[in-house]
């Protein structure tokens, strides 16, 4: 899993993405670990950010890879909606063509392998999932828009992906995908996922113990100083609580370089980009005095 936060005031956006995947040993009950702390999850593509969370590989190749051929497909200064909705489309057919290999793969002969295998194929199905925040400006307004590429389904997803315009009519506010269960505590005062399905009173008297932000007068800095925030608060809190596999809260799942993305109308700049040159990161051992 990952996290991706998108804060947008009338001046424009700050996106930012953690850099960690995670993924789990089937031979010790799925535990969880830290797979990579160096993924690319933010992206430029075509005067827009993208970040995005979720599967990590379809067909052997990263999320970068695809991405960098999606941004290739794309015509000339193309509309926010050319490439939200092309973006939907083409990894919604990635994810089908994904899902049909794993699904067809066969078993091994040997009946303990095979139990294996299949345990492996089932959470690779239910993990096949992606989910994006695309974050520009539509005409005047800053726009973000969420993208879910998931199984089809009836009322949500017929076609296996939906697309939700989360604000574009220059009010502001914050958005996030990926383990939000903090920041969806820090800002709507509960966990609006773990709690999805809650009677209507209910849910009206927690939505009333919101946070109170006035978007509307921020700068780019305060979106900034919100997006850090919530990126250190979650993996605090995730450092020091414990794991509740039940409500998909698992841990530590957000981590690595956080990366920052500003969009302005006049452009997109990187804040902070991770340096992604191959180099040693472990520290030099200490000298032993004579």
């Amino acid at each position: 899993m990952s996290l991706v936060i998108a804060t947008a005031v009338a001046e424009g956006i700050v996106i930012g993405a953690d850099s960690r995947t995670t993924n789990r040993n089937y031979s010790v009950g799925g535990q969880p670990r830290i797979g990579s702390e160096y993924e690319e999850k933010l992206f430029e593509v075509c005067g827009l950010a993208i970040g995005t969370s979720g599967c990590s590989n379809f067909g052997g190749q990263r999320i970068a890879e695809h991405i960098a051929e999606f941004a290739k497909s794309l015509q000339q200064k193309p509309t926010f909606d050319e490439v939200a909705t092309g973006l939907a489309i083409h990894f919604q057919k990635l994810r089908a063509a994904h899902v049909a290999k794993v699904a067809a793969e066969p078993a091994p002969a040997d009946p303990k392998e095979a139990e294996g295998a299949q345990s492996l194929k089932e959470a690779a199905l239910a993990n096949s999932g992606i989910y994006f925040l695309v974050a520009g400006f539509d005409g005047d307004y800053p726009r973000v828009d969420r993208i879910f590429v998931t199984e089809p389904d009836p009322k949500l997803a017929p076609q296996g992906f939906a697309r939700i315009t989360a604000f574009k009519d220059g009010t502001g506010g914050v958005e996030f995908i990926g383990m939000t269960d903090v920041c969806e505590r820090l800002i709507h005062g509960y966990s609006v996922t773990l709690l999805d399905g809650i009677p209507p009173d209910i849910d009206r008297k927690l939505k009333s113990t919101a946070t109170n932000i006035p978007f509307s007068s921020w700068k780019l800095q305060d979106a900034m100083n919100l997006v850090w925030t919530l990126f250190h608060v979650t993996m605090f809190m995730q450092r020091i609580s414990v794991s509740r596999p039940e409500l998909g809260m698992e841990h530590p799942n957000v981590g690595g370089e956080i990366e920052y993305i500003s969009v302005r109308k006049s452009g997109v700049k990187w804040e902070i980009r991770k340096d992604t040159s191959v180099r040693p990161t472990m520290p030099d051992p200490p000298d032993v005095d004579d």
